[in-house]
């Protein structure tokens, strides 16, 4: 990773933290399995949901991240798994969007919300791109 790369991301995980940390818990359901709907923008699929709402934020639009189909996508870029493409595009990291495991959520603490789960990752992340 090329510095530039390395600042693109730190700048871009710093965004999506403070967006994160500002959203409600309620805007997670505790069901893992789906993206964030685009007709109920309220009701998403925990980590995964993370992924639609990215692709929502100006910030990360102005990227090139859209929503279709609820999940998040490049534009004008060929790709061939939506969401891991789009978090190592962002991030550096291609497992931002997935699903939390058992073992994930149990590690930090039983009652984590999937929100943050998602700070989290984010958290980790971050603090390993500073080290570096």
């Amino acid at each position: 990773m090329t510095e530039k790369e390395k600042n693109r991301y730190i700048l871009n995980l710093l965004v999506a933290h403070v967006v994160m940390y500002e959203m409600p818990d309620k805007a997670f359901v505790y069901d893992l399995s789906r993206w964030c709907d685009d007709e109920n923008k309220n009701e998403c699929g925990s980590p995964a949901c993370f992924g639609g709402w990215v692709g929502r934020i100006p910030f990360f639009k102005k990227q090139g991240v859209s929503v279709e189909g609820g999940q998040p996508f490049l534009k004008n870029h060929t790709i061939k798994d939506y969401s891991s493409d789009v978090s190592d595009f962002l991030f550096g990291d291609s497992f931002m969007f997935l699903k939390s495991s058992y073992a994930e959520k149990f590690s930090y603490n039983p009652m984590l919300s999937d929100r943050q789960v998602i700070l989290n990752r984010i958290e980790k992340v971050l603090t390993e791109m500073l080290s570096q």
